[in-house]
């Protein structure tokens, strides 16, 4: 052992995720996250429900494919236009302070699920840079978080290690 070598370092480990995004989450899909996750029906059925008269809900879920595709992470958000920032938003204060960053295409999360686990450390982060990695990849250029998914916000900005990646990540607080 090197005498400079940290005496309690974290064991890297394979794990085998499948990561998949969906404009569409029907019956099955709420019925199976509700049966795998502690999320209330009620707050899964309120976001699900202002996706339906426009269309711009979608749902990034992470599968352990070692544990039968079982769900360890999902977000839920949603895409839009800078011109329906109003709209999607419902604040007139929001939508104009997005118009003027001169941003076009935005993406509002509305919440992150991680399951807890001894074997994945971060996975709130993980779900998240997955979740922008693919809204980045689509040309979405500006992003807003307003957990509405669990009662207590899912990831501790206090910590000052998640606000610096979250704020370097172009998120506004």
């Amino acid at each position: 052992m090197y005498k400079n070598e940290p005496q309690f370092k974290e064991i890297a480990t394979v794990r085998s995720v499948q990561v998949g995004a969906s404009n569409e989450l029907n019956e099955d899909l709420i019925q199976e996250i509700l049966n795998e996750t502690p999320i209330q029906e009620e707050r899964l059925r309120r976001i699900v429900d202002r996706w339906e008269p426009n269309g711009y809900g979608r749902i990034l879920i992470m599968r352990d494919m070692e544990r039968e595709g079982s769900i360890t992470g999902f977000s839920l958000f949603r895409c839009f236009d800078a011109d329906e920032a109003e709209n999607v938003l419902g604040s007139k204060v929001i939508a104009h302070e997005i118009k003027k960053s001169q941003m076009k295409k935005i993406v509002l999360i509305d919440g992150v699920y991680a399951m807890r686990s001894e074997h994945m450390h971060s996975y709130e982060q993980l779900v998240l840079t997955e979740t922008l990695t693919h809204c980045i990849a689509e040309g979405y250029d500006y992003s807003l978080f307003a957990n509405q998914l669990t009662s207590k916000v899912a990831i501790d900005l206090n910590v000052p290690a998640n606000y610096l990646v979250y704020k370097g990540r172009g998120f506004c607080f």
